[in-house]
């Protein structure tokens, strides 16, 4: 086995946890008398984004591997599971009111939200993926993500909040024209 299989091994166990967390998490969320649109919408984002980043660790097959950059690649799929944490509660049948859960937890899911965005800003660097301040699309992405992420610390307002998740879908969406694991 190469080091790269290793590294993603140990990546897939931690996208696996979220996932489970996040799939788990989805019937309590569609319960009639505590479900809560935007709520959903963000179990089903993160899911995605799951999905859409451990399909983009092929990008990091030809890298260099060490200690440091395998706990570096350890730290995005970190955030995510504790984003699904945090949206869905500890226990996610207990949850009375998602929307009053998701509005009462919005600060740590957002400011999780900022530092997955520079994490993924800074890992095509420190895994040497591209030289030092060459940009690519992940860039932009991080930078989308950091910005949906802000507003979301922001406001409260729930119209700004639907707006957020759809810009999500959207950048995730988007991406998946643009990951190609050649």
């Amino acid at each position: 086995m190469s080091l790269f299989e290793y590294v993603s091994v140990a990546i897939a166990l931690i996208y696996a946890l979220a996932v489970g967390r996040l799939l788990a998490g989805l019937a309590p969320s569609l319960d009639k008398n505590k479900r809560y649109p935007i709520h959903f919408a963000w179990v089903l984002a993160l899911l995605l984004v799951c999905a859409l980043q451990w399909w983009q660790l092929w990008r990091t097959r030809e890298v260099d591997w060490n200690s440091i950059r395998f706990f570096w690649v350890l730290v995005l799929p970190s955030l995510i599971y504790l984003r699904a944490t945090i949206l869905l509660g500890a226990e996610p049948n207990e949850v009375k009111s998602y929307r009053e859960h998701y509005f009462a937890h919005r600060v740590p899911f957002f400011v999780l939200g900022v530092l997955s965005a520079l994490v993924i800003f800074l890992t095509p660097w420190l895994l040497g993926i591209i030289p030092w301040l060459q940009f690519d699309l992940l860039h932009i992405a991080a930078s989308v993500l950091l910005l949906i992420s802000l507003l979301g610390l922001i406001f409260k307002k729930p119209a700004v909040h639907a707006l957020l998740v759809l810009f999500n879908f959207g950048l995730a969406l988007g991406s998946i024209l643009h990951i190609q694991p050649v």
